[in-house]
């Protein structure tokens, strides 16, 4: 089953990188980053200690060429490690580059988090460096 889900998603994601580069217009994204406050049972995962598990959420935004407004999740995972600027740009970063979308990124929705104020900056610097803003 493991084996099938997996495929399954690959072949989604797929589908999807062939349909976000195809498209020629700017997108956007939110991203949504939250802390579980069960600790208790969520997607499955059973905990036995008081950790906390950090999620985070990524949606592009677009229009294709029929005028047609499309959301996409792009990404949805743990992130481990401290939710820092730096560490969550990297990791938008490679969402970007993983779906090949780093050239369309016309703005980035998030709450007034802090951290999300300096994800932005360290990712505005991250494309900057590689040539992928202007």
């Amino acid at each position: 089953m493991k084996r099938y889900l997996t495929h399954a998603a690959d072949k989604a994601r797929a589908k999807l990188k062939e349909r976000l580069e195809a498209n020629d217009s700017k997108l956007s994204l939110t991203l949504d980053l939250w802390t579980s406050s069960n600790r208790l049972n969520f997607m499955g995962i059973s905990l036995i200690s008081s950790i906390s598990l950090i999620f985070l959420a990524i949606t592009a935004h677009y229009i294709d060429e029929s005028c047609i407004l499309h959301e996409d999740l792009l990404d949805f995972t743990e992130i481990t490690g401290r939710h820092k600027g730096k560490h969550l740009a990297k990791h938008d970063y490679n969402v970007l580059r993983q779906f090949n979308i780093h050239t369309k990124l016309m703005c980035i929705i998030t709450d007034n988090a802090s951290n999300n104020g300096k994800m932005c900056i360290e990712l505005t610097k991250q494309l900057l460096e590689n040539a992928f803003v202007r």
